[in-house]
C-alpha cells in the first residue's frame, strides 16, 4: 500500500521538475536568439538552474532504483 501512494509524489516531483527545465529553456533559447528582453544575468541564472534541476532528476531516478532494487532482494 506504501509503494502505490509513493509513486504519484515521485511522478508529481518529475513534472514539476520538468516544468522547470522546460521554462528555463525557453528562457536560455530567447537570450541566444533575442526573442525576448533577458539579461545575461537571468541568461546565466536560468542556466545553473537547468544544470540544478537535471542534476535533481538524475539523483532521483538512481536513488528511486536503488531504493526498489534493495526492497526487491528482501
Amino acid at each position: 500500500m506504501a509503494e502505490n501512494l509513493r509513486n504519484p509524489y515521485i511522478g508529481m516531483l518529475v513534472l514539476i521538475l520538468s516544468a522547470i527545465a522546460i521554462y528555463d529553456i525557453y528562457v536560455i533559447v530567447s537570450y541566444i536568439l533575442g526573442l525576448a528582453n533577458v539579461s545575461s544575468a537571468d541568461y546565466m541564472l536560468h542556466m545553473k538552474l537547468l544544470i540544478f534541476v537535471t542534476f535533481l532528476m538524475v539523483l532521483l531516478f538512481v536513488f528511486r532504483n536503488l531504493v526498489f532494487k534493495l526492497k526487491k532482494s528482501k
